[in-house]
């Protein structure tokens, strides 16, 4: 288990293993850059589907935080022991109908629990919060990360 998989637990999160579903890797890495492929917001078989719809945050927010720990749960497996990383910027995706406009207040979910599992400093990062008319798996959020890796000190 490395310090992603510790840092959830301590939190009472769960991370599932990631097995692509189509033709590409959950992650690339080069160099000191991983380039995660979309995570969206699946737990297990069933997927939190989108559209987003006015008044309805909770739900995104669920969303954004099960895709989150689904690209946490990559993270985790791509890093050797004694590595560490800095999100340097995320992406995140909002199925939403077409008059929802509060696609960054759903990808707070997001953001939120990658600092509270990598830290206030690596787990600061950049950030676009878009809103889309169609996801893989008609998921509601889907997020896309790209972080640097360092050795701990």
């Amino acid at each position: 288990m490395g310090y992603i998989a510790e840092a959830c637990a301590r939190l009472g999160l769960i991370l599932e293993p990631i097995t692509p579903r189509g033709a590409y890797q959950p992650a690339m890495r080069h160099g000191d850059l991983i380039y995660l492929s979309g995570q969206v917001s699946r737990l297990g078989a069933e997927t939190i589907a989108g559209p987003a719809v006015a008044g309805d945050l909770d739900r995104g927010h669920i969303a954004a935080r099960t895709a989150a720990l689904r690209a946490l749960s990559v993270l985790d497996a791509m890093l050797a022991p004694g590595e560490r990383v800095r999100l340097l910027k995320l992406t995140g995706y909002v199925m939403s109908a077409p008059d929802f406009t509060q696609h960054s207040a759903v990808i707070d979910g997001a953001s939120l629990v990658l600092a509270a599992v990598l830290g206030d400093v690596d787990g600061a990062h950049a950030r676009t919060a878009v809103g889309v008319a169609s996801l893989p798996s008609s998921g509601l959020v889907e997020l896309d990360l790209v972080c640097a890796v360092f050795m701990a000190a």
